[in-house]
């Protein structure tokens, strides 16, 4: 039999009708068992019933003809008649009459439509089977049995694919003398084409791939024995088609052209000429077309450069045209600005397709850098005010004890909330949309933890009885709040269960775990708690507690997580070899120079760091039980001998850093001057102040404010020479702090941090450098930083910084093998620099178009966006959710790192997230660690 899916609208779905009954099944299974069953029982029955017919409605009574009386004519086999068309048999009565001689012709056959009556209706039922379903054995998802080998397939099978003649990216070779293609990004989406060079003849053999993700797949694959490990860009060189045609040659006539036309200036003609012939003497294509078919809207053109860098690292750039939006696109800059590498594929697309200029190009030559929106700053977070949180102590005068303690007893409680209530790093998932908000918050604790033996504690003491638990979604009041207390040695016990998926503020204010996470991502967002929560109460309708409450409340819940803070970076593992090294002006401190005093006498530069930023996180969580920060007892102010940076636990030599700020001020009398490279640097933001702000800071400094803005500065920068108008001037431009200065890799992993209370100085990358328990073979740094350093000649190459040194220098660094040091200016302040040229990154072929070195200035840009809610809080709260926010900003890094790895390959690719030493593993590189990527 052939039978055919109805999709008549019978029924609400697509489904199958029974040639011999009329049941409508909806499954296929489900008709396909139905009908050999079906089949099977009435087979005998079928010539019979084909055989009835119904007399016209005007007939009395139903005549039937017998089986023998049908002529051959009216005779038909099942399967030739339709589901519909078969009508129930009738049931024959004795008062029927039948008349054997009677014949049926087909003319006689009832209309199908006709023999449908309204009571018939009912017959048409749908046959739907229960949905069976299973979990998934990968992800422990509930789906449908019939589902789950696609769901296997599509979210659990292997990423990456065996590459083949009839599955490999696509690509064309771009550059045949030294092996460079363009090649597909991907095999999803838009074809987006990237470099890669696979050169295995002459004497600069090299293979790579331009994409970050694949080199650092390269780097870790050596150290994991993956010695035949090539990524998929690469594996799909060896199937890119044979070029027979010679690449294009540019026309000068057709730049003529389009001068005259005005399509390009005379400065872009002179350069696209001057790049024409460097392109020829190096046996290279100008610009080479990848897919001139433009069968998604784009054509991308590889255009030579002749200086490696980040976006050239093969000497050549990608560059593509949006027919879409008719505009060039080039990595080397910004939509809106231009370059030589979009005028020369101007060039070559007006040789190709010159009607493609009828009309004038979004792109047009000479169009200056769009001004930027200026950034305009939310409202400052006020400072910290007393908590409006309400405490009641009905309980207290019974006990003669008063709650929260005070003085030592505070102290002692906050050090036990650190160590035993602290919340884990990673917040399980029921703890986060936990629902269920308790009316009353006891403490879980029954006995005392500092009395020896088991000590039971008293009953529960009423703290307040109107708290309130905030969430996203809004408030819920009348949470009474509990602590207890041990009659033996009076200590107090209060809720701090985060299990509840709560965090306890100040017994007045509840945070839900929802609402911290809410809360931190806006922070790492650039948007100031206050203004998120003002954003809440207006979107909720509900008065939410005073924002500064709600700031402290976060502040609290991030200083009791566990976080490592490990600051170390997957790819370049916890001693990286290249670090860069940075200040942001703009982040400062409200830190009163007047209050500062001389460390002591016996103070060698040493300051204890784990001490330091413990009693930083003790002054945040007793914000919990105070109600303004001149009762603490543990806050921490900007001093010389108890100012730390922070290093990561397996990046320092110990716990004992070097914080030689003092140095800054001593002989500010005369015996230490200041040097002309700090007052010229100061000047240069002097020029920046709006004429009344100037005049104002001169009449500060004692001096005439007549006169044009240049004579207020002339004579400012007199004044400035001297010690103390220097700090005031610094205190008015900068703020009273000098910034933060750091110390990354270039993955864009911070390694170290330092707040500096003074003007940045070389001595303060001193200091961290000198606490690293390996330092770097390679420095890059802003000129400024680099001003009083050694000139280095570095003539030879570094090869050390891709293959580890053997045998290894004398106290080498773990990852290189080498003893050497360098320093040299980042890439951002090259031009900037008259100093020594042999500094310069480019001359390093294993850095220069390899090492990010923009990263530090990339990390200031995004951190820029926080000094408006930053600069306005206290030196503490400061400096600890500056650490929590880079902290986060690494542990991000870190995880794409991660996700690209295992994106790349499937196999098990090692990582240098332990910081292990080279002697305990054999890897090549240094880069050795027993965790792995699964």
């Amino acid at each position: 039999y052939s039978v055919y899916k109805c999709q008549l609208g019978c029924v609400q779905s697509h489904h199958y009708h029974c040639g011999f009954c009329t049941k409508v099944i909806v499954r296929k299974e489900f008709f396909v068992r139905h009908f050999k069953i079906c089949c099977k029982t009435k087979t005998t029955n079928t010539t019979a019933n084909l055989a009835f017919t119904v007399t016209p409605a005007s007939t009395p009574a139903a005549m039937v003809t017998p089986v023998s009386a049908v002529t051959p004519a009216s005779t038909a086999t099942p399967a030739s008649i339709p589901a519909a068309m078969v009508t129930p048999v009738p049931t024959v009565t004795p008062s029927a009459t039948v008349t054997p001689s009677a014949t049926v012709t087909p003319s006689a056959m009832v209309n199908p439509a006709s023999a449908v009556t309204p009571a018939a209706d009912h017959r048409k039922k749908t046959l739907l089977a229960a949905r069976k379903k299973t979990t998934c054995c990968f992800c422990c998802k509930p789906i449908l049995r019939k589902n789950l080998k696609t769901h296997i397939e599509r979210q659990h099978k292997e990423k990456s694919s065996d590459i083949t003649a009839n599955h490999h990216l696509n690509s064309v070779c771009v550059d045949g003398k030294r092996g460079i293609f363009a090649v597909s990004r991907s095999f999803k989406a838009t074809a987006h084409y990237i470099h890669a060079q696979k050169c295995t003849w002459g004497s600069h053999r090299h293979v790579s791939c331009q994409l970050e993700t694949c080199n650092r797949a390269y780097d870790n694959a050596l150290p994991s024995g993956l010695l035949e490990f090539d990524c998929v860009h690469v594996r799909s060189l060896a199937f890119s088609p044979v070029t027979t045609t010679p690449a294009v040659s540019l026309d000068d006539g057709v730049l003529t052209e389009m001068l005259e036309n005005k399509w390009l200036s005379q400065n872009s003609v002179a350069e696209c000429l001057t790049r024409k012939l460097a392109a020829d003497d190096q046996g290279s294509p100008l610009s080479v077309v990848v897919n001139f078919e433009n069968e998604q809207g784009y054509i991308y053109f590889s255009v030579f450069e002749p200086h490696i860098s980040l976006y050239s690292r093969f000497g050549r750039v990608m560059v593509h045209y949006d027919n879409s939006d008719n505009s060039l696109n080039c990595p080397c800059s910004e939509p809106w600005t231009f370059c030589p590498h979009k005028a020369i594929s101007k060039w070559h697309l007006h040789q190709l397709r010159p009607d493609f200029f009828v009309q004038n190009m979004d792109c047009q030559e000479d169009s200056s850098d769009a001004p930027m929106e200026d950034y305009a700053p939310m409202e400052d977070d006020a400072p910290p005010v007393e908590d409006d949180a309400p405490v009641e102590d009905d309980a207290h005068p019974e006990h003669g004890l008063l709650y929260p303690p005070e003085g030592k007893a505070l102290v002692e409680m906050v050090d036990y909330l650190i160590s035993h209530k602290a919340l884990p790093a990673n917040l399980p998932r029921n703890s986060i949309s936990s629902v269920d908000m308790p009316r009353h918050l006891v403490p879980k604790e029954n006995f005392c933890h500092k009395c020896p033996g088991k000590v039971p504690l008293s009953g529960a003491i009423a703290i307040c009885k109107n708290a309130k638990i905030v969430s996203v979604t809004g408030i819920v009041e009348g949470i009474t709040t509990y602590c207890k207390l041990c009659v033996t040695c009076n200590t107090f016990y209060r809720y701090q269960e985060w299990t509840d998926g709560l965090h306890n503020f100040n017994d007045g204010v509840i945070l839900t775990h929802h609402f911290c996470l809410f809360l931190r991502n806006s922070v790492q967002n650039h948007t100031a708690v206050a203004s998120a929560v003002a954003a809440l109460q207006a979107t909720n309708k509900d008065k939410y507690p005073d924002h500064d409450c709600i700031l402290h409340g976060y502040l609290h819940f991030e200083a009791l997580s566990a976080h490592e803070y490990s600051f170390s970076c997957a790819s370049c593992g916890n001693h990286p070899p290249v670090v860069i090294m940075d200040l942001h002006k703009k982040g400062v401190l409200s830190v009163p120079m007047s209050d500062l005093k001389e460390p002591p006498s016996d103070f060698n530069g040493e300051v204890d760091m784990e001490d330091f930023w413990h009693s930083v996180s003790q002054e945040i969580i007793c914000r919990g039980f105070v109600k303004s920060n001149a009762a603490n007892p543990c806050v921490v102010s900007p001093s010389y001998h108890k100012w730390a940076p922070w290093i990561g636990p397996h990046t320092r030599a110990s716990n004992m850093v070097f914080n030689k700020e003092y140095k800054k001020v001593k002989g500010s009398e005369g015996s230490n001057p200041l040097k002309q490279a700090e007052v010229d640097r100061l000047t240069t933001e002097v020029m920046d102040l709006k004429v009344d702000l100037l005049r104002t800071l001169v009449k500060q400094c004692g001096l005439d404010s007549s006169g044009s803005k240049m004579d207020l500065i002339i004579r400012l920068r007199e004044q400035m020479k001297g010690r103390s108008t220097y700090d005031k001037v610094f205190q008015k431009v900068w703020g009273a702090s000098g910034g933060w200065a750091v110390i990354m890799c270039p993955c864009g992993v911070v390694s170290s941090v330092k707040f500096n209370i003074r003007a940045e100085s070389p001595q303060d990358y001193a200091d961290m450098l000198l606490s690293f328990k390996h330092l770097p073979n390679v420095v890059m740094a802003s000129p400024q930083i680099l001003d009083s350093a050694k000139k280095f000649e570095m003539e030879k190459k570094l090869p050390w910084l891709k293959l580890r040194k053997r045998p290894a220098d004398i106290n080498a660094h773990p990852g290189t093998g080498s003893a050497d040091h360098y320093a040299l200016y980042d890439t951002f302040h090259e031009a900037n620099s008259c100093l020594d040229c042999l500094r310069k990154v480019g001359l390093v072929p294993e850095i220069s178009g390899w090492v990010n070195s923009q990263t530090a200035e990339q990390l200031f840009s995004k951190m820029r966006k926080n000094n408006h809610f930053l600069s306005t809080m206290s030196p503490g709260s400061h400096v600890f959710l500056m650490r929590c926010m880079i902290h986060h900003h690494n542990l991000t890094i870190n995880e794409k790192t991660l996700t690209g790895l295992q994106e790349i390959s499937t196999e098990d690719i090692a990582t240098d997230r332990a910081g292990l030493e080279p002697e305990n593993n054999p890897g090549l590189l240094g880069f050795c660690s027993t965790e792995r990527i699964k």
